[in-house]
């Protein structure tokens, strides 16, 4: 992606996609749907295709992206003059109402439900309304895009938080794992929540522990979570709507009960705030950092934990999972990746102005104040000023000059 100074925004999937016949793409798509090798490599990101088939060579057609790739006039692109986006999706939907259809399969699906992080992506971007995000003249000033960026809001609380506030107070106890559980703390510390995820959030942590009781496969379709199926038309609306019971149970009231549990078993109240839980661990600092989910909460400022496997920092504790629960452990929601470099940027006639944060600190030494400085400027929403001309570089006062010298080579 990329932004103008006269106003034109450009998307482009520019991966180098292998060049494949209809009939081997065809026949990828069915073994996907069933063969489990296949279904393995494909959430891998690889395509799998077998090499006894000749049909499986990739094209020798010739192009500056090289021979076997989709040249860059068959690839998804789309320029526009209001804003493009992704949010780790298909090329389909790069814009709240343009779509990019009929490219190869091998660029990524179109016309299949996207994650709730793209979507809540698309709507933060396309309010224009007076009071939407980017103002009463609905164009993004660098304030607002800094604002939004840690605005917090997610998708799952907007679409279904109401409606399950108005469901459990018409039922004060459910059943779950034999042992009858009282809805109201949890019911009022719902309603009584904004539906952000930010440090003072009081009943982001019950949420959390209630999303994700469903399946991953919920997300996208009509059944236990969505009452409303997704509709390929409206990819941004839909799956839509709280499921009413089924089969003679409330299989969402007793989700927010097992939530209970999980938050009781772990020794917190229903309405333990998120700073308390959700923390980065900086070379033994704790950091409480906002932020949530992407996949399971909709959020685009996405924080999560996965294990160091590309860096030589030192490793913080995961804890151990709380029994019943996705995410949390006895040490809370350890927090070690999702938003990374993030910057806001708009032009002006004096040149391009900046903010930017490296959440995850400057250097890889963690005896270094550069190792954990910058998680804390994330956690309190402040950036950091981007010096771009000569003139702000040489008045930052932390600058050094190192002059090289050595003789030239022909």
């Amino acid at each position: 992606m990329a932004a103008s100074a006269d106003g034109r925004a450009w998307y482009a999937d520019a991966s180098p996609v292998p060049d494949l016949a209809p009939d081997v793409l065809a026949d990828w798509l069915r073994r996907r749907e069933t063969d489990a090798t296949t279904q393995a490599a494909d959430r891998r990101g690889a395509i799998l295709l077998d090499g006894s088939d000749s049909r499986s060579e990739w094209s020798s057609e010739s192009g500056p992206r090289g021979p076997g790739l989709v040249p860059y006039a068959r690839s998804p692109r789309l320029e526009r003059r209001d804003y493009v986006f992704n949010a780790n999706d298909s090329a389909w939907v790069p814009h709240a109402t343009a779509r990019l259809s009929g490219y190869s399969a091998a660029f990524g699906p179109e016309r299949t439900p996207r994650s709730l992080r793209t979507r809540m992506n698309a709507r933060l971007l396309a309010d224009m309304s007076p009071t939407g995000p980017a103002g009463a003249d609905g164009k993004f000033a660098l304030d607002e895009l800094a604002t939004v960026a840690f605005d917090n809001r997610g998708l799952a609380s907007e679409l279904l938080r109401a409606p399950l506030v108005e469901r459990c107070g018409r039922r004060s106890q459910v059943t779950v794992e034999a042992v009858t559980v009282n809805l109201g703390p949890a019911c009022r510390a719902l309603a009584e929540w904004n539906g952000r995820l930010d440090l003072d959030s009081r009943g982001a942590v019950l949420w959390r522990e209630f999303i994700t009781r469903f399946e991953a496969g919920d997300q996208f379709r009509a059944g236990p979570l969505f009452a409303e199926d997704f509709d390929p038309d409206r990819p941004i609306d839909t799956p839509r709507g709280l499921a009413p019971p089924r089969d003679g149970r409330d299989q969402v009231l007793e989700a927010l009960a097992q939530a209970v549990r999980v938050l009781e078993r772990a020794g917190l109240s229903v309405d333990v705030a998120l700073g308390q839980v959700q923390r980065a661990d900086r070379s033994g600092r704790k950091v409480p950092v906002h932020g949530g989910h992407g996949f399971w909460e909709g959020v685009p400022n996405f924080v999560h934990f996965r294990p160091h496997t590309t860096t030589l920092e030192p490793q913080p504790p995961a804890g151990r999972p709380v029994p019943g629960s996705r995410l949390l452990t006895s040490e809370g929601y350890p927090i070690t990746g999702g938003t990374s470099f993030v910057m806001v940027l708009e032009f002006t006639d004096r040149g391009p102005r900046a903010r930017a944060l490296l959440v995850s600190g400057q250097t890889g030494d963690p005896t270094s104040p550069r190792f954990w400085e910058q998680t804390e400027l994330y956690a309190s929403k402040r950036w950091r000023d981007v010096r771009f001309t000569d003139e702000e570089i040489r008045a930052d006062p932390a600058v050094t000059v190192t002059r090289l010298r050595g003789p030239r080579t022909p």
